[in-house]
């Protein structure tokens, strides 16, 4: 079984594929898009990605974030775009319209869009891998991830069930999405703790609430 993978070039307002593997009835899930600022290595383009990447890949997260659930851009998984002399949404169409997608699923782009601009290009959301009550819902763990151009600012609190603060913590600021996936994979109470772990199973971060 081969994973479906589409990667697009658009440039200069020309769009081609440059790779893909075809799954064999195997549905993929639109839910990725990678802006790329590609072309012959020089110090010049080094600090052009260097000065770019928050914005990137804070438009990134936000964008995926918006993005429905189970939305079938007609197998395509992730979209590679380079950057070129384009408007961004309106290459995201083409690709569209190059493989006759629904007017639905235009629609929803476009709102995915809209969403992104009307927030500002912030967010503010919870986390759930690391949002939990305790067993006897009398204590809430609430991490809260803010998007923003420069990266992920996370905060973390505990709250009792009267939606008083008793913790609260900034566990990092401008920290990438990766990091942050990586870092605080999993969260789970022990008594009157909350522990957080990171992909590997070592202890990140944890905190005491007396009770």
């Amino acid at each position: 079984m081969k994973e479906l993978y589409y990667c697009f070039n658009i440039k200069n307002n020309k769009l081609r594929t440059i790779n893909s593997t075809v799954s064999e009835g195997n549905l993929m899930i639109f839910g990725d898009v990678q802006l790329v600022n590609a072309g012959k290595h020089s110090e010049e383009k080094l600090k052009q990605n260097r000065y770019l990447m928050g914005y990137w890949e804070n438009l990134r997260d936000i964008f995926c974030t918006f993005i429905p659930s189970k939305l079938d851009l007609v197998g395509i998984s992730k979209v590679n775009i380079y950057l070129g002399k384009f408007d961004g949404e309106d290459s995201l169409l083409k690709i569209c319209n190059k493989f006759d997608v629904s007017s639905e699923v235009l629609n929803q782009i476009q709102e995915v869009a809209q969403k992104v601009l009307e927030n500002n290009f912030e967010l503010t959301r919870t986390f759930k891998k690391t949002t939990k009550w305790n067993k006897s819902r009398t204590l809430r763990a609430i991490t809260t991830l803010h998007h923003k151009v420069g990266g992920i600012d996370v905060e973390f609190s505990i709250l009792n069930k009267k939606g008083e603060r008793l913790v609260s913590h900034m566990l990092m600021t401008d920290a990438i999405l990766n990091t942050v996936w990586f870092e605080l994979f999993k969260g789970s109470w022990q008594d009157s703790t909350f522990v957080i772990e990171n992909r590997v199973g070592h202890t990140a971060f944890d905190f005491t609430v007396c009770v």
